[in-house]
């Protein structure tokens, strides 16, 4: 791994690099091959879990959008990480009341059910919801369901998500 980043460094352009070495990345190698401890850091979503809010307000339960109520258990959220396979690592949404219900992608929706075969969700900067490496991304209907549809090339297709801390969601909340 070292000789890999020593490499990556010494690149005869200045505007070549390896995307995999990044100053705020990580990467995974084998545990033959040596490793480093990791340190959990706590944060107010570890802790309580999170909603994920769209841009009206409204949280997103797993198959629907419907209002934001703190008291609502159905709608907080948690981020799960499971390494190993052939990608590595990969991260799910599971709900926090239930940390055996995990999104999951159907045809042209989504639904709750085993974490095992969940598959992999991304949040990107931009608020963009996708499964299956970006290929297939949230919307939502006129009724509020929630819809997959393969991802635009120009990002403009997708229901824009924010974590929320819970609590922090102030007077639109129930």
């Amino acid at each position: 791994m070292r000789k890999r980043q020593a490499a990556a460094r010494k690149a005869k352009k200045k505007d070549d690099y390896d995307p995999r070495y990044l100053y705020n990345g990580a990467s995974m190698q084998s545990c033959k091959e040596g490793g480093t401890l990791l340190q959990v850091v706590e944060t107010p979503i570890h802790d309580l879990g999170f909603w994920l809010t769209a841009s009206d307000g409204s949280c997103f339960d797993g198959t629907m959008f419907r209002q934001c109520d703190m008291s609502a258990a159905a709608l907080v959220w948690g981020w799960g990480l499971r390494f190993g396979g052939k990608t590595g690592e990969s991260k799910f949404l599971y709900k926090w009341y239930d940390s055996t219900a995990c999104l999951r992608r159907e045809k042209f929706a989504t639904s709750l059910g085993d974490c095992d075969a969940s598959g992999e969700w991304r949040l990107s900067i931009m608020g963009e919801l996708s499964s299956d490496r970006g290929k297939y991304c949230i919307v939502r209907s006129l009724y509020n369901e929630v819809r997959m549809v393969k991802c635009s090339p120009t990002g403009n297709q997708f229901e824009a998500l924010t974590i929320t801390p819970r609590g922090s969601l102030g007077m639109n909340a129930k």
